[in-house]
């Protein structure tokens, strides 16, 4: 299947169907390096197209290619079109690298997508979590407190950064001298 899929895609004189094919392989490829060496190839066949760039940014942060992963990410944002988008592409980029672990550069991540839409009280909950997880709880208890606010003030309430909140409340509970 992978060499159909590989020939098919070597014939194919439109590039975004050649990046789409490229990427197909890539999913059914079973080696890691296999799988970044297809998505390498889709994105240089048509650079423009979010698809592959994004299905190589998912495969080399879970290959633990941190840099290589955020300058894919660098590309979708700057070709995002208007602030919304490029909050968007943080936003996704962020939640990707928190879940499998890398919570520094997710943190970094959150910030940039507050630039573009600060009010967010999604991406401010996102950044007080990687504040957390990297050891910094008091910048994070003033972000999750924002993030309840803001998701309040929006009419739609962010029940994680309450249920974040609260174990931070009771962190500090449990750390006050008891007498």
């Amino acid at each position: 299947a992978r060499s159909a899929v590989l020939d098919a895609a070597r014939e194919e004189r439109y590039p975004p169907l050649a990046a789409l094919l490229l990427t197909r392989l890539a999913e059914i490829s079973p080696d890691a390096r296999e799988q970044i060496e297809a998505l390498d190839r889709a994105v240089a066949s048509c650079p423009a197209l979010p698809e592959p760039r994004w299905a190589r940014f998912d495969a080399r942060a879970r290959a633990a290619r941190i840099e290589e992963a955020l300058g894919d990410a660098q590309h979708l944002e700057a070709a995002a079109d208007g602030a919304r988008a490029r909050h968007e592409v943080c936003c996704r980029a962020a939640r990707s690298l928190q879940q499998i672990g890398h919570l520094r550069e997710a943190g970094k991540l959150f910030e940039r997508a507050l630039r573009y839409l600060p009010d967010d009280p999604a991406a401010t909950a996102g950044l007080a979590r990687s504040l957390v997880e990297t050891g910094q709880p008091e910048r994070a208890f003033a972000l999750l407190e924002r993030a309840v606010a803001l998701g309040e003030r929006a009419g739609r309430a962010e029940p994680d950064a309450l249920v974040d909140l609260a174990r931070l409340v009771a962190d500090r509970l449990g750390d006050l001298p008891q007498g």
